[in-house]
């Protein structure tokens, strides 16, 4: 049985049909339909969890949830920091205890390097995820340095990587 607060807190995530694609620009899609979550939402559901120092400037966009009556609840959020913006999948019980998250979508960068990563999330709960790394002063796109990774929502929530494949 869920709380009433985690209640609140999945309802700002529409249920969406599958497959889904994330590109590096979906979250204009998601902006025009969704409200950024209440500080206090992302407090209890998200932020408490991954927050890094100095990042009091995050912000939190809840994307869609996944159908399907699993003993879980499968959440898509865009987190937007500082030289990184992430589509992040996360699980969490009927009652609101978070089980497992991933990112699987966006554009971070450390200074040297860029890293962007594309995801469709298909019906048969799989994730399959084209990321690339690029040098920040190397502006031709390189293909040889994409990379392929698969991931998979278990039967109990977690998301497992199944495969990485260069």
């Amino acid at each position: 049985m869920s709380s009433p607060l985690f209640q609140q807190f999945i309802d700002y995530f529409p249920t969406v049909e599958l497959p889904v694609t994330l590109t590096l620009d979906s979250h204009r899609d998601f902006e025009e339909v969704n409200v950024l979550l209440p500080a206090a939402m992302s407090a209890a559901f998200i932020s408490s969890e991954e927050e890094m120092p100095g990042e009091e400037f995050t912000e939190y966009l809840p994307c869609f949830r996944l159908p399907g009556d699993q003993e879980f609840i499968s959440l898509v959020y865009w987190k937007a920091t500082l030289l990184r913006h992430d589509f992040i999948i996360a699980t969490y019980t009927k009652s609101g205890i978070p089980i497992s998250r991933q990112v699987i979508a966006g554009t971070s960068s450390d200074g040297k390097t860029i890293v962007k990563k594309v995801a469709t999330l298909q019906p048969d709960d799989s994730i399959d995820v084209i990321a690339s790394h690029q040098e920040a002063d190397h502006i031709p796109f390189d293909p040889s340095q994409t990379q392929e990774l698969n991931y998979e929502l278990m039967p109990n929530g977690f998301i497992a990587l199944l495969n990485e494949n260069q």
